[in-house]
Order: C-alpha cells, then structure tokens, then sequence
C-alpha cells in the first residue's frame, strides 16, 4: 500500500478509507481495489466491512465501546 502511494498510483482519498481496516490479510486484496476503483468505491467497502466487522463483535465489547455526548 505505501509503495503505491508514494509512486501516486493510488490516492490519498483510497489510503486513508483503506488503513481504517487494511491489516496483513488484506493489504494486497485492498490495494488491488485501490488500483481498479474510486475513492467513492473504497469508502463504500470500508463502510460494509466495517458493519460486518461489528456484526462479529461480542455484544459487551460493544456495549465498551459506545458513548454519550452531551454539551
């Protein structure tokens, strides 16, 4: 992924939606997406793995994670 972005052949847009959920896995798979599609595309990926990825999580992580903001 860096390698990519440092020869421009992939946006700032694509990596930053990228690192919210590259790990070692799927670096390449992503990358791969990055190279073919849109910044619009990725972010829309993002978003479905991420939902996915809390699907997974055991409801008390959730329920740690979850916040309250008030002024």
């Amino acid at each position: 992924m860096l390698e990519a972005f440092a020869t421009v052949a992939i946006s700032y847009s694509l990596v930053r939606a990228m690192t919210r959920v590259a790990t070692n896995g799927n670096e390449e798979q992503l990358s791969m997406i990055a190279k073919h599609g849109t910044a619009s595309q990725m972010e829309q990926l993002v978003r479905k793995h991420q939902r996915i990825a809390n699907l997974n999580t055991p409801e008390q992580e959730q329920h740690q994670t979850r916040e309250l903001l008030y002024c």
